[in-house]
């Protein structure tokens, strides 16, 4: 039956005719599951406005310029914390040197010479006799008169007249078992002398005072006339 027909109408009614029909509605279906092209550029990308603007110097050195421009006000503020900061290093450096010259160990500091003084002090035996064995030494606050283990030594640095030498001169205060000042102690080393020039103890309440070494008629001697006629007749006070 389907020979009898004519070609065309096979055509129409054939399989392959429907579904050429067919094809076209699911096309759009078809091409929606995969996304769309992207459209190519060839515009370039600015760098970020947040960074700031870079710069070489003569070496090559790339880094950041900071643009940013200080007011009067703020430069006269910078300035007084530049001025407070020298000032506060300058003052720590002067403390400290003052500090040092006067507990250095060595040499002809007012910590030294008071040390070896004490040695001699406490040593005495007329010194035990008059103030007992058990003895304490500490300074004199310069600016309020107290007595105090802490505070400095009271101390004179000046140059001798009679021999030109470099002197210290140191006091210092005396406690007994009774808790109370007793006396002070006066001492004083010369650079051209070895040893003490003088090292006497005055009572604070009679006034007396106790000498336990005193080279100052010899120094003065050795000044004069080396030895001589005149320099010894000075030393034994015979001399005019």
């Amino acid at each position: 039956m389907l020979r009898s027909l004519p070609r065309s109408v096979l055509r129409l009614t054939s399989p392959l005719a429907t579904s050429s029909k067919i094809g076209p509605q699911f096309r759009p279906q078809f091409r929606s599951q995969f996304p769309p092209r992207r459209k190519l550029t060839t515009e370039k990308k600015s760098p970020p406005k947040d960074k700031e603007p870079k710069m070489e110097d003569a070496y090559g050195a790339s880094g950041s310029v900071s643009t940013e421009v200080l007011t009067p006000g703020e430069k006269v503020v910078n300035a007084g914390w530049n001025l407070w900061y020298l000032g506060l290093f300058g003052l720590a450096v002067t403390c400290g040197g003052y500090i040092f010259m006067e507990l250095n160990p060595f040499g002809s500091s007012p910590q030294s010479v008071m040390n070896a003084s004490w040695d001699l002090v406490r040593n005495d035996h007329s010194v035990q006799l008059r103030y007992g064995d058990d003895l304490k030494c500490y300074g004199t606050d310069r600016n309020t008169g107290k007595e105090g283990r802490r505070n400095f030594i009271e101390s004179t640095k000046y140059t001798s007249q009679d021999d030109n030498s470099s002197r210290t001169r140191v006091r210092y205060c005396i406690e007994g078992n009774s808790g109370k000042s007793l006396g002070y102690v006066f001492a004083e080393v010369s650079s051209k002398h070895d040893g003490f020039v003088y090292v006497i103890i005055q009572d604070r309440r009679t006034g007396a005072t106790l000498t336990l070494h005193d080279d100052r008629a010899a120094i003065k001697a050795g000044m004069t006339g080396a030895g001589g006629s005149k320099g010894l007749q000075a030393l034994l006070g015979g001399g005019k």
